[in-house]
Parts: structure tokens; C-alpha cells; sequence
């Protein structure tokens, strides 16, 4: 059985089994991008470490980051959720520099 999570379960249960000791992380170190969390986490919201995107609703990673055209129009979009709005705000300046770069 093949399973997607495998080396999350595995990781959990080498935690679990050798008794090393462990904390819950923030939410900010992997933030989904639901709406309904964007209330409940404004502190973890504004200093996001990594978006989850976990929701395919609005930004869906194979068509919006398949070129830099593609995201481009990700970031022009007025639609988005407090959460992808958040995440196109910090992507903006690494894809004006992805564009600057010649190579």
C-alpha cells in the first residue's frame, strides 16, 4: 500500500518510540492557505516561514508557478484570500528578481 505520508508516520513514530522530546511548531512555519485561519493566526500570518498550499481553490501551484508569466498573473489577481493574498505580497519581490536576472 502505498501511502503519501509515509515519512511522516515514520518520523512520528521514531519520535514516539526513541522518546526524544518535542514541541508543537507554530503555525507560522507552515501555514496553510485557508481563509478561516488568516483571523484566528494574524501574528503567525505576518511572519509566515512557509505557505501550505493546501487549498486548491485560488492558487493552484502546477498552473500558477509553471512560468514566470503564470506568476505574474497570480499576482495581479484581486481576489485572493487574506492567506494567498499574503503569500503573492512576499512572492512580488522574488519574482521581480527572478525577472531581473539575465542567466
Amino acid at each position: 500500500v502505498e501511502i503519501v505520508y509515509k515519512c511522516q508516520l515514520a518520523l512520528t513514530l521514531a519520535i514516539q518510540r526513541l522518546g526524544l522530546p518535542w514541541l508543537p511548531l507554530a503555525m507560522r512555519y507552515n501555514f496553510p492557505n485557508r481563509e478561516d485561519l488568516a483571523a484566528r493566526y494574524t501574528d503567525d500570518l505576518a511572519d509566515v516561514r512557509l505557505f501550505h498550499y493546501l487549498r486548491q481553490d485560488q492558487v493552484e501551484r502546477t498552473r500558477d508557478f509553471a512560468s514566470p508569466q503564470h506568476v505574474a498573473s497570480l499576482l495581479a489577481r484581486d481576489d485572493l484570500n487574506a492567506v494567498n493574498l499574503e503569500m503573492a505580497r512576499r512572492l512580488a519581490p522574488i519574482h521581480e528578481a527572478v525577472l531581473a536576472d539575465p542567466s
